[in-house]
This record gives structure tokens, sequence and C-alpha cells, in this order.
């Protein structure tokens, strides 16, 4: 995959090195302007143009630096592959959800540990004493998968640019249709269609937003119409998946926080009662709707059914941008 990680078209004929495009500064970072500007310079990784990978895309991302920087101990909840233009990285990771009770994910909303991880304290994370970790190098030219909510930290080192992949995984993979690309010409991101941000499931301090949306104002919905509602949502429940037990339970909690006057329906008027604290409870049962679902996945089969949100926190002299693109 070296050529697609270092050469691209160009409308012109020509061949264009994107590192004659994206210049860093050795005490600073940029940000390409625009978030489309790059995607028809840049080729789909083979690997996703058919199978019903290229129908779950969800965002592609450039993240460039002057090197020196380190992210902190964190998941994502997409499927990722991580392709590297220029510098090095190391990556450890941490398998999930094998130890997933070991590792301790202090800001649970956002996905990540504060743990120093050049100086671990053993006494306030002492799970990851008894955890394997598993180690890679990238060099210029290579990507690397990353799974679904594998647990990882990055440290880039000289010039760094890459540009990484996120799509919400499959249950199963579709061979015929490998066999009938629709797609003319070289298989650039603008060919294909990433989900729009109103299809992501949201993280816990939109919730409010999320079922407000979902059941539509100006509208009195049961519990019963509630958990219809969520069964047919597909950016929270992959279709065909079954539903379980803890769903339900879920289901009736944060019915119970959204229904402020307890007469059994929500309403607008009950959305518009949500003080700080209820919302704080929102995000609270939000938790445990994630632990459901990974329930439901271990039921059923599967990995992801959570899309997108930027959880990455990055420290370091020259910090760290993104863009997506």
């Amino acid at each position: 995959m070296s050529t697609w990680c270092q050469v691209f078209p160009d409308t012109s004929g020509k061949k264009i090195h994107l590192l004659d495009r994206v210049a860093v500064r050795s005490d600073s970072y940029k940000q390409t302007e625009g978030q489309t500007l790059l995607r028809p310079d840049l080729l789909l990784p083979s690997c996703l143009h058919c199978g019903g990978f290229q129908k779950r895309l969800v965002a592609a991302v450039m993240w460039f630096s002057s090197g020196g920087t380190k992210s902190l101990l964190h998941n994502d909840n997409v499927d990722n592959i991580n392709c590297l233009f220029a510098g090095s990285k190391e990556l450890y990771f941490v398998e999930y959800p094998k130890y997933k009770k070991q590792v301790n994910l202090d800001n649970r909303m956002g996905s990540y540990s504060a743990v120093d991880v050049d100086r671990v304290n053993l006494t306030k994370y002492p799970g990851l004493q008894n955890v394997e970790f598993h180690y890679a190098r990238m060099e210029a030219g290579d990507c690397l998968y990353i799974p679904y909510k594998w647990y990882h930290q990055v440290r880039s080192y000289d010039r760094n640019i890459a540009v990484n992949v996120w799509w919400t995984p499959l249950l199963e993979f579709n061979t015929t249709d490998c066999k009938h690309s629709k797609v003319k010409g070289l298989p650039t991101f603008d060919k294909y269609n990433f989900l729009k941000e109103e299809d992501d499931l949201p993280e816990a301090n939109d919730m409010k937003e999320y079922f407000q949306n979902l059941l539509g104002k100006d509208t009195s919905t049961t519990l019963d119409q509630l958990i219809t509602k969520m069964q047919s949502d597909t950016s929270l429940i992959i279709p065909g998946l079954g539903w379980v037990a803890k769903l339900d339970e879920v289901a009736g909690k944060l019915f119970d926080v959204l229904d402020v006057d307890k007469d059994s329906f929500v309403t607008q008027e009950d959305f518009d009662s949500l003080d700080d604290v209820t919302v704080d409870r929102l995000s609270d049962v939000a938790t445990e709707l994630e632990e459901a679902l990974d329930e439901q996945l271990v039921a059923f089969g599967g990995d992801s059914v959570e899309t997108y949100e930027d959880n990455d926190v990055v420290t370091g002299k020259a910090g760290k941008a993104k863009e997506e693109l």
C-alpha cells in the first residue's frame, strides 16, 4: 500500500506528491482549509473498495505535526486504517474487550485515560500491570489497521503527516459485491459517500439533542414507541442485529430520565424542562447504553454500532493538528 501513501493523481495527468503540498514548520502545526480539499488526491485503500466497507465510511482525517507529540491512551468507536506519509510513529495496543475491565478510561465519555504513559502510576491504574501490550512501528508508506475499540497510544516523530479512514464495522463481508465495482477510474475519496454528521451516534453530552431529534417535536412518546424508534435507528443499531434484554432495561432508564413530569409520555415540554442535573443523568445512562450495545454485539456477532466522534487528546511541544477531509 506504499503507492497509496506516496503518490496522488492530478487533473493535469501529472503525479504530485502530497509532501509537496503540505509544509509543517518545526515549531508549529498547520491545517488545510476546506474539509473536502484533498479528497480527489487520496486513494481509498484497496481493502475497503468493496464487500460493504465502502458503504460504511465515516470520516477521512489528516493528522500533521512537526513531531515530538504523543496521544493519551484511548480508544475509538470505529474501525480504522491509518496511513503514514511522512515521519514515523510508534503505537502500543491493548486488546478490547479482553482487557476491558483492566483499562481505566478516566473520562468514559471521552474514551481516554489520563494515565501518564511515560510514568505509569500502578497505584492509580493497577489493572495496567496485568494487560498484554502489542507494539507497532510505522514508517512513511505504511498503513496499519486499528480494530474497533482497541486501546492505543501513539507517538509521532519528525515532520509527521498521516491520513486515517474510519468506518463502522460489518457483520459479514459481501463477497459478490467485489465482483461488480461501480467506481470508475482511480478510487479516490471523492468517489465515495461518507456518513453525514447527523447520522453519527452522539456522545453522551449530546444525548438530549439526539433523543429530541429521534422522537421528533410536538409529539407524545411512550416507552414502547421509544424502543421501536431506537430499534429502527440505523446509527444506533446495525440492521438485522437482534435486540437484547439489557437494551430494554437501558431504554426504560432513558425514558424515566426524559419523562420529567412522570405522566408516562415524553413530550417537548419534558425536553424544555431538562436541567443540567437531569442531562448529567442522561450521560450516566449513556454509559450503560454503550455497555448494552457491546453485550448485543457479543450475543449476535460483529464489533460496532457506533460511529466516530473525535476523542484523541494530543500533548507535546509541537502539538498536533487534524483536518477532516
